[in-house]
């Protein structure tokens, strides 16, 4: 059977070496890292990776649990595409790591995750969560389990990533005013989850820097369902000013926003503008297609994952938050009215 110590020799290097390359690890040169990933192919090394990880005393195992995964409760609508991009992002990481995965959805009660991670049968966990449930961050904060939430958690004691939504709204709001809107209107979501509040706190934010006006009829709730986004739109065509413009702060609020101005006998964007948030892939084949807010949604799986194993090797001694920006895709859902001069002023 052939050994490290065989690959080390063919290679003129020490096993450390070997070992340094078999791991990923840094301080090789590429022309080292080359001539010892020669010699285990010719001699066909197969690296004992279970024996590895006994002895280190890790699972060599990442658990990726994805809550809500299937439905949105408020809408009952799926997510497959938000979530299926993420754990992407986190699952490549870890299996170029050479860690294996296992995906949990949210079948699984909480005693069932907390007796899981009370056997350690994982090193770690990416939870990439909608509404995440605070009882099991807090169960994995008591026993000091490494975990990495994707997304808005209020606890800033817990390692998470998550995209800039504040600013984010604030940069559909420069947009808007860049094209000479000065009526904009907002439809939100739960108020009870975080990236919510973020991004409409951005957006209020930003229009009291322009000094616009918000009535309160032009900041309207909504759920994130489409539903929610087709009754918001129908109540601010029905105001005495309506608005030139509105964000809804998810796309699935944008697309009922679109049917309603659609079923009242307007159109987007002529009568009135509409902009979303997340790009989802229907965004831009939706008629007009539509002007939104790109999220990086396997970016922020990698990011999850490189953050968790920076935990699990000693590179975070404390809670890190990671933010990533968010890119503004610009289509035909936002028509220009005069030019403004408010952005240079």
């Amino acid at each position: 059977m052939v050994t490290i110590t065989d690959v080390a020799k063919a290679a003129g290097v020490s096993r450390s070496t070997v070992s340094r390359v078999l791991n990923n690890r840094p301080g090789v040169s590429p022309e080292t890292r080359k001539r010892v990933l020669q010699a285990i192919e010719e001699l066909q090394y197969q690296p004992h990776f279970a024996a590895q990880a006994l002895k280190r005393q890790r699972a060599e195992s990442i658990a990726i649990i994805v809550q809500n995964s299937f439905r949105e409760k408020t809408g009952d609508e799926p997510r497959g595409y938000y979530n299926t991009e993420i754990v992407r992002g986190a699952f490549n990481v870890c299996t170029e790591r050479r860690y294996t995965v296992t995906l949990l959805n949210d079948e699984g009660t909480f005693e069932f995750y907390a007796s899981l991670f009370r056997r350690r049968q994982f090193d770690g966990i990416v939870l990439v969560h909608v509404d995440v449930d605070l009882r099991l961050v807090e169960e994995l904060k008591t026993t000091g389990f490494p975990l990495v939430v994707v997304g808005s958690v209020p606890d800033p004691f817990v390692n998470s990533v998550d995209v800039d939504n504040y600013g984010s709204a604030q940069q559909v709001v420069r947009y808007l005013v860049g094209q000479g809107h000065r009526r904009i209107a907002i439809i939100n979501g739960p108020p009870q989850r975080l990236a919510s509040r973020d991004r409409r706190a951005g957006f209020r934010t930003m229009m009291r820097q322009f000094g616009l006006p918000l009535p309160e009829v032009y900041d309207q709730p909504g759920d994130f369902s489409t539903r929610s986004g087709y009754e918001a739109m129908n109540r601010l065509l029905n105001v005495p000013e309506p608005p030139t413009a509105v964000f809804a702060i998810n796309d699935r609020m944008a697309i009922g926003a679109l049917r309603a101005v659609h079923d009242a006998g307007k159109q987007v964007p002529d009568d009135i503008s509409v902009v979303g948030f997340d790009d989802i892939p229907v965004a831009q084949y939706l008629n007009p297609p539509l002007t939104t807010v790109r999220q990086p949604l396997y970016e922020l799986g990698e990011a999850a994952a490189h953050l968790l194993f920076d935990i699990l090797e000693g590179r975070v001694s404390s809670p890190a938050r990671v933010v990533l920006s968010a890119s503004l895709v610009e289509r035909s859902s936002v028509k220009p009215l005069a030019t403004s001069s408010m952005l240079s002023e």
